[in-house]
């Protein structure tokens, strides 16, 4: 009886352990910006809003849920935008997409240098978003707080 409360005691250690590993290893803190009755669910990791010390941009990661994937299979894409609050625009800075079953369909990261010093995919241009869009009710929330 003895070795099973120790067997049960370690586990609950264990599990402790790796909880607060997760925890210190970065959390992320899911909103959902958008209306329920959208094709198209936006969540903001709120844990992730930047702001930039040379340029006060703001960085910060988004999900993209749709409710009917598109034809080109993807089901799901999370993205981090680079937002400039200042002249209403926001650049992509990575986007990663998903099909039904959560594989990766594509995974992109602009900027990144290559060994030469090359960049291997260069930054697309800042964006005007849409008004009352759910990508415009997500880049109003990041840059009011």
């Amino acid at each position: 009886m003895k070795s099973l409360h120790f067997t049960f005691g370690l586990s609950i250690v264990i599990s402790l352990s790796a909880v607060c590993s997760l925890a210190l290893a970065g959390q992320t803190n899911w909103l959902e910006v958008t209306q329920p009755q959208s094709d198209e669910r936006i969540f903001i990791d709120v844990n992730s809003i930047k702001r930039q010390a040379v340029t006060s941009d703001i960085k910060y990661k988004v999900r993209h849920i749709y409710s009917r994937p598109a034809s080109t299979g993807v089901a799901r894409r999370n993205a981090v935008y680079i937002a400039s609050c200042n002249s209403n625009m926001q650049r992509l800075n990575e986007l990663t997409t998903y099909n039904r079953s959560n594989r990766i369909i594509q995974s992109i990261t602009y900027g990144v240098q290559n060994r030469r010093g090359d960049f291997r995919n260069v930054a697309p241009p800042l964006e005007q978003l849409t008004p009352q869009s759910a990508s415009y009710a997500a880049f109003k929330y990041v840059c009011s707080r």
